[in-house]
Formats: structure tokens, C-alpha cells, sequence
């Protein structure tokens, strides 16, 4: 199986349209009862995220979003060498290590690098204005994630000046704090800024298909970052990516 991922143009880089997560490799909160089933598969084993991410490489995948902790970098990088592959980076800082990260993600082919959601969901502007500052002098497109998309986008696009916003965005309405998907791109609209759609599948309660569906119907939706816990998942989410991307064209 092998899937065509195409890339999007934001300011002269290129960014795949489908990005491969990294959440489920760190066991994150939002997996629920799996996030520590999670945890102790992929983190405490590193060899596992290299065999996954090695078989996305052979699938078609393109691009990976990753948080940007050693353990996990390290990792992609062996997938990465293991096929000959080099995979566009979109970068997060974690926020317990945001300086050694964004060193970090110069060990890759980073197109963006992104405030963590924990860091832009304090809404201290001015801390928030000097990281930017330090993203775009490394030379990268700047950008911020939030996990409170209702309350802090209106803030963020109206004070920040950023060329992409990472939020959770799905048909379900799943941590988007009660507002549609179509209001969201109406706030961005404005400011020229992308959205890069992560938890496409409401931690599972929407099938590939529809979820991808749904999100690239958005407007402003430049790319979406999943995760997926197994090779049988990345076939069938990235198929499915493929194809709502295909029929866009249509």
C-alpha cells in the first residue's frame, strides 16, 4: 500500500497536507484508559515508535508532528535512516524543555515549530510574543498549539502574529469548548494564519473516513496531525486522508 500525500505552500515552505502524530507515543491524556497502555509501549519502548514510524515511511507518510523530546526525536530519526527517508518536521516544544527542544529540531527537517498548548493556553502574551521571536530567528514558520481552542484563539489571533495555529478540530466537537469548526476558521480568517486540525478522530469516536472528510471540508485546514497506535491504523487513516484530499479536486 502506498499513499500519495501532497504538500501545501505556507510562505515558500512545504508542508505535507497529512502529518503523522506523536501523541499516542508519549501515552497523552486524551487516549484515556489507553494512555498508559500507550506509554508503556511506545515510550518506555523506543524501538517500537522506530518499527512504526519506519512502516508509515513505507505507506506513503511524509511529514511527522512531533513534540519534540529526545526520546521519541531520536527514534524517528532511526526511522528515518532505516529507510532513507526525511520526513518534514513540524516542531512543539514541550513546555517542561522548550529551549533544548527547539535546539533539538534542528537535527531535522523542520518546516514549523510551535508553542506547546500548555504554554499558549497561559495567555501571558508577552512570554508568548518572546518565544515567537526565538522560532522565527531559528528561521522556521512560527506557529501555537492550544488544547482551549474556544477561549484562547480569539486572544491568539488578535495579539499574535503567527503563521500557523494547531487545535483540535473534529466533527464531534471534541475539546473544541462548544464551538463548531466553521466558526474556528471565521476567527482565523482574518489574520492569514493556516490551521494545522489534530485529534481528526475525537480519540476514536469518528471513523477515518468521516473525520477526514469533515476536516479538510474547512477552509483554512492547511494540514491535520494524527496519531495512530499500529500499522493497520496508519493504512487505514492515511488512506482515508489520501482520498479526501483526492476528491477536493474533484
Amino acid at each position: 500500500m502506498n499513499v500519495k500525500i501532497p504538500y501545501v505552500r505556507i510562505k515558500g515552505r512545504e508542508l505535507p497536507r497529512v502529518l503523522l502524530g506523536t501523541s499516542p507515543f508519549l501515552g497523552a491524556g486524551q487516549f484515556g484508559v489507553k494512555a498508559y497502555e500507550y506509554y508503556r509501549k511506545f515510550f518506555k519502548n523506543p524501538a517500537r515508535v522506530t518499527e512504526l514510524v519506519a512502516g508509515c515511511i513505507e505507506i506513503g507518510v511524509n511529514g511527522v508532528q512531533l513534540v519534540a523530546y529526545p526520546q521519541i526525536g531520536d527514534a524517528v530519526k532511526k526511522a528515518e535512516e532505516k529507510k532513507g527517508a526525511r520526513l518534514k518536521v513540524v516542531g512543539s516544544l514541550p513546555f517542561d524543555m522548550p529551549s533544548q527542544a527547539l535546539k533539538y529540531l534542528s537535527e531535522f527537517d523542520t518546516v514549523a515549530a510551535l508553542l506547546h498548548g500548555e504554554q499558549t493556553d497561559k495567555l501571558n502574551m508577552e512570554e508568548n510574543r518572546a518565544w515567537l521571536k526565538r522560532i522565527e530567528d531559528e528561521g522556521y514558520l512560527v506557529g501555537v498549539a492550544t488544547h482551549n481552542p474556544a477561549r484562547t484563539l480569539p486572544i491568539v489571533i488578535r495579539e499574535l502574529e503567527v503563521d500557523i495555529v494547531m487545535m483540535p478540530l473534529n466533527k464531534a466537537g471534541y475539546m473544541m469548548g462548544g464551538m463548531k469548526g466553521e466558526e474556528f476558521m471565521e476567527i482565523v480568517e482574518s489574520s492569514g494564519a493556516k490551521v494545522i486540525a489534530m485529534k481528526p478522530l475525537a480519540a476514536g469516536k469518528i471513523n477515518p473516513r468521516e473525520a477526514m472528510g469533515y476536516v479538510f471540508s474547512l477552509k483554512n485546514v492547511a494540514s491535520v496531525a494524527v496519531g495512530v497506535a499500529s500499522l493497520k491504523e496508519a493504512e487505514e487513516t492515511f488512506s482515508a486522508a489520501a482520498t479526501a484530499l483526492s476528491r477536493l479536486k474533484e
